[in-house]
């Protein structure tokens, strides 16, 4: 368990997508912010559910199109076999705008571990665990 003596004014906890945004816009507006994260910054839309989801979809309807239009060729099953790396293509693009190094660049402390609350005091509230 870690214990920090730095007092902030908001704490988020995880960065999913709604925790960044959080973070970043309460530390645009001078906030002192505390970010934990257990497992892997974005979160599961960033790295396993809207982005590939809708990426492969995107992928699949311009194969679809293709086909419909040229047929089945070497290309068509060419562009078909890019699909998986498409995808992940998209996710690291994504990735990089929400890496730690940009957050911590705004101010924003970011601790990884498990958050849990443990107890009712204001200043004793949390702990994080690593």
């Amino acid at each position: 368990m870690s214990k920090t003596s730095t007092q902030f004014d908001v704490v988020v906890i995880g960065a999913g997508s709604g925790g960044l945004t959080s973070a970043a816009g309460c530390a645009k507006i001078g906030k002192r912010v505390l970010l934990i994260e257990r497992e892997h910054m974005s979160g599961e839309c960033t790295n396993t559910g809207c982005i590939p989801s809708k990426a492969l979809l995107h992928h699949a309807k311009q194969y679809h199109t293709a086909v419909q239009i040229a047929g089945i060729s070497p290309q068509s099953a060419e562009y078909r076999q890019q699909a998986f790396s498409y995808v992940r293509d998209i996710i690291d693009a994504t990735l990089q705008e929400e890496q730690e190094e940009h957050f911590v660049a705004l101010g924003i402390t970011v601790l990884w571990g498990e958050v849990r609350f443990t107890g009712h005091c204001q200043s004793d509230i949390i702990s994080v665990f690593q």
